[in-house]
């Protein structure tokens, strides 16, 4: 799995989004997404089978976690808040992990699993 999270972080696209801390256009969010589906090619269906009606931002923060993407990273492409990506993934793990004192580590630790 390393190897694919690299491959994935070494590409123009990625490199491009974090040194020019701009955000991505919805064509690049595609081809990220392709990117990802290209490295783990079953992480979608999977996803979608353990996690209902994500909203885009959700999706998206799911996708950057499963190429290792940290937080202050996530922060710049999606153009929110260090601290609303940490209260975001709190939230997925508390709402889809079954327990209620689910935290921003556990999430990550679930979409890295699939």
């Amino acid at each position: 799995m390393e190897q694919e999270c690299i491959a994935v972080l070494n590409t123009t696209i990625y490199q491009k989004a974090i040194s020019s801390k701009i955000t991505l256009s919805n064509e690049e969010w595609t081809e990220l997404e392709e990117l990802v589906t290209n490295a783990f090619p079953d992480f979608r269906h999977r996803l979608t089978l353990a996690v209902d009606n994500l909203s885009k931002i959700n999706y998206r923060i799911c996708l950057l976690i499963k190429i290792g993407v940290n937080s202050q990273q996530m922060s710049v492409l999606l153009c929110r808040s260090r601290e609303a990506i940490v209260s975001a993934r709190r939230r997925l793990a508390k709402k889809h992990l079954s327990t209620d004192n689910g935290t921003p580590e556990d999430w990550n630790k679930f979409i890295s699993s699939l």
